[in-house]
């Protein structure tokens, strides 16, 4: 992995643009598997990898490269690798997304537009939640709490504060990565880095519906969030919309003045 990010360096600075810092977005172009060479495939077509760097590095300006890296990984992840500084998204990860889109798609009756929004969401909330994860140790930021928690937050606010172009549903589509019928609650779970899925669930719903009450409306039934909790959901939300850009600090770039 680590000489793959020493080939994407190498062949940006043959292109004339050494990235001295921020994101570069690479994949591996030819997995053995089939599935994944599809998947492969539509990233290339599509120049996804970098498209992904390029939003990355509109909102964040970070002191030092990090790799944007799709590849096979023999496991279904998405990680951050402080020790090769790259962010890598596992072809087996985006596969099981897929499949659990198209069950949403079959089983629920969601159209196939719908279907692929949530696909797009899904996919850019865990990358959005493992960036969270580079930032902090590139930018050597404070935490305070665990960082999968502040990871989830990073992303949500990013997704509604910052969303890509085109990517409709990074909210809704990322919860679908909670949405786990064999989650485990056993002691070694809770005494995990990561909050419960169920947990990490009513997380996103609660704040995603304290930023928009109106355009998340149907988020808290169908997580079925306490009362008690949904009535401190826009005081959750205004504290993490204020955290965020104090956190990051000179890190976050000023936001475009024109809607995406």
């Amino acid at each position: 992995m680590f000489r793959l990010f020493l080939v994407a360096v190498a062949l940006a600075i043959a292109a004339g643009q050494a990235p001295a810092a921020g994101f570069v977005g690479n994949f591996q172009a030819a997995p053995p598997d089939p599935a994944h060479q599809r998947i492969a495939l539509s990233l290339a077509r599509g120049q996804i990898p970098q498209r992904i760097a390029d939003h990355l590095n509109s909102v964040l300006q970070l002191p030092a490269p990090v790799l944007i890296q799709f590849q096979a990984c023999g496991m279904e992840n998405a990680f951050f690798s402080p020790r090769q500084r790259a962010v890598v998204f596992c072809y087996e990860m985006q596969d099981a997304i897929h499949k659990r889109v198209t069950w949403l798609s079959s089983s629920v009756g969601a159209s196939t537009r719908t279907a692929t929004e949530m696909l797009d969401g899904a996919l850019w909330f865990i990358l959005l939640h493992e960036v969270g994860h580079a930032v902090h140790q590139v930018a050597d930021l404070p935490t305070l709490g665990r960082r999968e928690d502040v990871a989830d937050q990073l992303a949500t606010w990013i997704a509604i504060r910052r969303p890509p172009a085109g990517v409709n549903e990074p909210i809704t589509g990322g919860m679908l990565v909670f949405l786990n019928p064999q989650t485990r609650t056993d002691y070694e779970a809770m005494g995990g880095p990561h909050s419960l899925d169920a947990q990490r669930l009513m997380n996103v719903a609660c704040w995603a519906f304290g930023a928009d009450p109106v355009r998340y409306r149907e988020l808290p039934d169908m997580v079925r969030l306490p009362d008690a909790r949904r009535a401190s959901c826009a005081e959750e939300w205004a504290a993490i919309d204020a955290a965020v850009p104090r956190l990051l600090g000179r890190v976050l770039k000023p936001a475009r003045a024109a809607p995406w």
